[in-house]
């Protein structure tokens, strides 16, 4: 039987779980097999960050412990340090929209639900299109976290290159009912 999560914003003693769960999906520290079986993050945000951003942080818990978290943000809130914004922007034009920047679950929580209740928590909640950026790079292609935005009929939108031509990244979309 899977767990129920408890779904809150994260609060300042959060933080240290929060690091620690980003610290476990660094792609800098991850082995190839590890990469295709658990994803990664690409976006290494110091505790100031979090902290500065904490109201754009939220929980899945199991109890007191945090199993999963989502950094969220809204179009009119994109910090400088989250590059993604002008991307959507080119997509969607200068409509409303939610990004969720980051998704990450505790190793010992993976296949739990926890992210997946994170983000139908978000989903449920909302009435605009949602972004996710996820790294399509040949080298380090997030297959992980393809298949789980696609299960939650995200649907790429738009793939990004760099200067000379290589795919990079792709940003997927979900769009509320009847949108």
């Amino acid at each position: 039987m899977k767990p129920v999560f408890t779904i809150r914003p994260a609060t300042v003693h959060d933080i240290t779980k929060v690091l620690s769960i980003a610290a476990e999906h660094d792609l800098q520290i991850k082995s190839p097999e590890r990469v295709r079986n658990e994803g990664f993050l690409v976006s290494a945000y110091s505790r100031e960050f979090y902290m500065k951003h904490l109201r754009r942080l939220t929980a899945a818990c199991a109890g007191d412990e945090v199993a999963a978290f989502t950094l969220t943000f809204m179009f009119d809130e994109l910090p400088p340090e989250v590059k993604d914004g002008p991307r959507v922007q080119s997509v969607i034009g200068n409509r409303p929209y939610m990004m969720i920047k980051q998704v990450g679950t505790s190793l010992q929580w993976q296949r739990s639900g926890a992210g997946r209740a994170l983000y139908r928590h978000h989903l449920s909640t909302i009435d605009i299109p949602v972004f996710a950026p996820i790294v399509t790079a040949t080298k380090n292609v997030n297959v992980t976290s393809i298949a789980f935005h696609e299960s939650l009929n995200f649907h790429r939108v738009e793939t990004f290159k760099d200067e000379l031509g290589d795919e990079i990244s792709g940003l997927w979309c979900w769009q509320p009912s009847g949108k």
